[in-house]
């Protein structure tokens, strides 16, 4: 009878042949050079693909171009438009994304590059459109000396290339609205000449996957619950004390919204030299002040400006700030200690973060907060005017915020002998 692998072994020996193949072209790329034809052959790259990736290599280190210069040249008009310097120039001229990490996200990680970091929504939308949905096998290939014409001509097939390799709607939306932003910025995109047709298609598909994604997350959320904010902040201090530095993160966050950068990051009575641009509380014996520095969510940079805001903090909440910092703390996180998953541990402890909610930490929170608020709205006269408070007070557009309201369920957590208790 003959032998027949089991599917497990296959799946494994497929696993096993792509990390050759990948680590292959990774060291080409790094070494410029050939590996042993032994080696080329058991990982399927061929001389001309080896030569490929050798001359993307020679490339990268031409003498003429910086790529760690933080004002690159603009992208010729006239010619082949490199992906690596578009995105390059992209980075450092999107004014519309105030944050580091968003522009990473979209456009890779420049920051002090001295090679192009190949990553973020576009590279890899083009990148798997050419690979044919593998992330790797044209890497450092021919097509990123130029895609002028994939973005100004065969915008179609990019389109399909998106629906075809990711099925989730809201991964294809994120693509496309990058995308959709890099070309309004683009310096040699013609929006109303060779590009208007292939930018048309851009914006009804981008615009068609945003719908669809609004109304999947509406479906979701009517069919999950958060408990109201005060039961969540309760839950937290009858389990982990008054006092404690969970509780103290839940009520920070009610009383001033911070962002989950901006629990990373903050600090207590810093030194004058250490407080320009960054989030801290100055603790005196009568008041605690919330002093942070920071751009709108949504709004461009250049247009609003930043936000310098100062928040006088509730006695209560300064007395626990005092405790906290009693014990020698001056920072409410430490460089090693992340904020997102210190607060998904403790939702999870309270039994407030269910499995529906695996990837929410401080965004359940937020969830929370506005739900509660947004019911609360309901009982006032100007529910519009409560409404909008709400979304002020969240840094949210109203269309943002509409996203995160959930029902709001009045029982108890399940307890361990599975009897539930009213609020």
């Amino acid at each position: 009878m003959p032998f027949r692998h089991s599917a497990t072994h296959c799946a494994y020996k497929r696993m096993t042949n792509l990390h050759l193949r990948n680590k292959a072209i990774h060291d080409i790329y790094a070494t410029g050079a050939h590996l042993s034809r032994t080696r080329m052959e058991n990982a399927g790259i061929t001389v001309e693909r080896a030569n490929e990736i050798v001359e993307m290599k020679f490339d990268d280190a031409d003498p003429d171009y910086d790529w760690t210069s933080s004002t690159p040249p603009e992208p010729s008009v006239d010619g082949p438009i490199s992906v690596n310097k578009f995105l390059h120039w992209c980075f450092y001229n999107d004014t519309y994304k105030e944050c580091i990490s968003t522009k990473k996200i979209a456009y890779g990680n420049w920051v002090g590059k001295t090679l192009p970091p190949r990553g973020g929504y576009i590279y890899d939308l083009l990148n798997r459109h050419f690979g044919d949905g593998d992330n790797m096998i044209v890497r450092y290939g021919n097509w990123e000396r130029d895609v002028s014409k994939i973005l100004t001509k065969d915008m179609d097939s990019l389109l399909q290339s998106a629906k075809k390799h990711w099925k989730g709607v809201d991964r294809i939306h994120r693509h496309l609205q990058t995308l959709s932003c890099a070309l309004e910025l683009a310096p040699f995109y013609d929006h109303k000449c060779d590009g208007y047709d292939a930018y048309v298609k851009l914006q009804r598909e981008k615009n068609y996957a945003e719908q669809k994604n609004f109304i999947r997350r509406e479906s979701e959320n009517e069919d999950r619950t958060v408990p109201k904010f005060e039961r969540l902040r309760e839950l937290t201090r009858d389990k982990f004390g008054e006092n404690s530095k969970e509780s103290l993160c839940i009520d920070l966050f009610a009383e001033a919204r911070l962002r989950k950068n901006e629990l990373q990051d903050i600090r207590f009575n810093p030194p004058k030299d250490q407080r320009e641009k960054c989030t801290y509380i100055i603790v005196t014996e009568d008041t605690a002040k919330l002093k942070r520095y920071r751009g709108y969510r949504t709004r461009k940079l250049e247009q609003y400006g930043m936000r310098d805001d100062c928040l006088e903090l509730s006695a209560v909440l300064g007395d626990k700030i005092r405790s906290y910092i009693g014990h020698g703390n001056t920072r409410l996180f430490e460089k090693n200690q992340c904020a997102s998953t210190f607060v998904g541990n403790v939702l999870t402890e309270i039994k407030v973060k269910t499995p529906e909610w695996k990837w929410h930490n401080v965004r359940l929170l937020g969830r929370s907060y506005v739900s509660t608020e947004r019911a609360r709205a309901k009982l006032h006269v100007d529910v519009l005017q409560q409404n909008y408070l709400t979304c002020e007070q969240m840094d949210h557009t109203a269309k943002a915020s509409s996203r995160l309201i959930n029902t709001i369920h009045d029982q108890h957590p399940r307890d361990d002998n599975n009897e539930e208790r009213s609020i």
